[in-house]
């Protein structure tokens, strides 16, 4: 079973997209090797040009070797649009390939700041297990890094086999790991985000300086 940060998170309870979340929680944490740590919901905020843009990666996944896989999970229903894969909040869409890239290119660029002299492997996949892709080539997310309702039984397996425990450990492992916890407040939030769920999520100290946001970067090495 793997080690999921922050933990109290299966005395939670919750509705929508949360409970989505919780149970594919569930499953990482039970389908993975002890020697993989979860993250569950990294929230961050950067300044770019004045204004403070704030995002989040649902699941951030370090393997036994220190190589990092980034999660976003869309629940229900995606729009195909011509510039790609879209979600819709409250009458408001949102790209989702345009989010994925803006979160891995925050969390890439604090890593930097944070461990300048390491190298880190990090990749990013798009979990969505409420919908089919019917045309994953015009998503604007690599397809092998596209995990949708038809392939959602097989998403601790490609974890597995894009970050495998065989691999060389990196020498900066702890140090990744205290990016990922000691760098980050773990606190509860105490107002209802979901029918009234209590959730415990992670807030980091302090804004992220700007970065160019990559809008299909699925892989990198970074440092």
């Amino acid at each position: 079973m793997a080690k999921v940060i922050p933990e109290g998170w299966r005395e939670l309870s919750a509705l929508g997209a949360v409970q989505r979340e919780l149970q594919t929680l569930a499953s990482l944490a039970d389908g993975l090797p002890d020697n993989y740590t979860v993250y569950h919901g990294v929230h961050w905020t950067r300044i770019q040009q004045g204004f403070a843009l704030v995002g989040e990666i649902d699941f951030a996944i370090v393997s036994p070797a220190g190589k990092l896989l980034l999660i976003e999970q869309k629940s229900g229903f995606l729009n195909e649009t011509p510039e790609g894969l879209v979600k819709v909040y409250a009458a408001k869409e949102k790209r989702v390939a345009v989010q994925m890239g803006r979160s891995v290119d925050a969390l890439h660029h604090r890593l930097r700041l944070f461990c300048p002299e390491g190298q880190f492997f990090v990749d990013s996949l798009l979990y969505c297990p409420d919908y089919t892709v019917k045309q994953p080539g015009s998503a604007g997310i690599d397809p092998e890094r596209i995990v949708d309702a038809k392939r959602r039984e097989f998403l601790v397996p490609i974890i597995k086999s894009i970050l495998p425990a065989s691999d060389a450990v990196n020498p900066q492992v702890a140090r990744l790991h205290r990016f990922l916890s000691d760098q980050l407040n773990l606190v509860p939030e105490v107002h209802a985000v979901v029918g009234q769920a209590k959730i415990l999520y992670t807030r980091l100290s302090g804004a992220w300086r700007s970065g160019r946001v990559r809008l299909n970067a699925s892989r990198f090495v970074c440092g």
